[in-house]
Formats: structure tokens, sequence, C-alpha cells
């Protein structure tokens, strides 16, 4: 059996790569271990799991994560089209993740990403991922 915060890694892995074309950089490096602003989402799930998912992203992932997203070259995306991306990555990290942990026959019943304020929002024995642009804390609990 796979311990949680492994299928959470590999799920987060999998689909920054995948869906926001961000790839792991290794370990903290010089100037990555701060950081001064946060953006934050969440999520809670039912089924023969129950628990939350919530990720924090230095402030200077979003745009590039919804740029990738959306395929946006040279524009610049809105906070909402930034928004969007965040809650929809930590959707698919969540659908990926889940079968991991429980099996493909499962379901789940998956509640809608929210936006959290990321003052202050402290995530329980995060998992980092040192990206290509930033870094992103995700945890997951179950309840």
């Amino acid at each position: 059996m796979i311990l949680p915060s492994e299928a959470l890694r590999r799920a987060a892995e999998d689909t920054f790569a995948n869906l926001a074309f961000m790839f792991p950089a290794g370990e903290a490096g010089e100037g990555q271990g701060e950081v001064s602003a946060w953006r934050a989402v969440a999520l809670s799930f039912t089924g023969p799991l129950n628990g939350k998912l919530a990720m924090k992203v230095s402030d200077d992932l979003p745009g590039p994560i919804a740029a990738n997203m959306l395929g946006l070259d040279d524009e610049t995306p809105t906070a909402e089209q930034q928004a969007d991306a965040l809650r929809e990555l930590l959707n698919v990290i969540c659908g990926n993740m889940l079968p991991i942990l429980a099996g493909s026959e499962e379901v789940f019943d998956v509640g809608a990403p929210a936006i959290v304020d990321a003052a202050g929002f402290e995530i329980q024995d995060p998992i980092r991922l040192w990206l290509e642009g930033g870094v992103a804390e995700l945890s997951l609990v179950l309840t």
C-alpha cells in the first residue's frame, strides 16, 4: 500500500508536468529558501476516504501556470484566469491522487476547489515541490 504523502507527491508532480508544463527543479537552491507571498486553494472530498487537500503556491507561479494551461504566449493571464487555473490544477491533482490511494473502481464526491486567504493559512505536513519559477506546497489530511 502506498503512503498518502507519496500518492500526493506522485499525483502533484505528474499533474504539474502534464497540465501546467512545470517540472520539478530539484531541491531548494540559492534564493529559494523563503517565500514572501503565497496564493492558496483547498478542497474536500468524501467517499471511501474522506479528507481535505490544500495547496499553496508562491506568488510568482499563478501567472505562468495559467499561461501554460491556457496556451497564452504573449498575454498576461487575468487574476480570474490565474484563480481558475489554480482551482483546476488542485482538482486534477485530487482526481489523479484518489485512484492511487483507493483504487480506480472507487467513487468519490469531490467538492469545488476554493481560493482561500493565504495570509496565515497553514497546511499540515506539506510536501514541497521546487518548480521552475517557484514553489508549491501541498497537504493531504484524511479524516
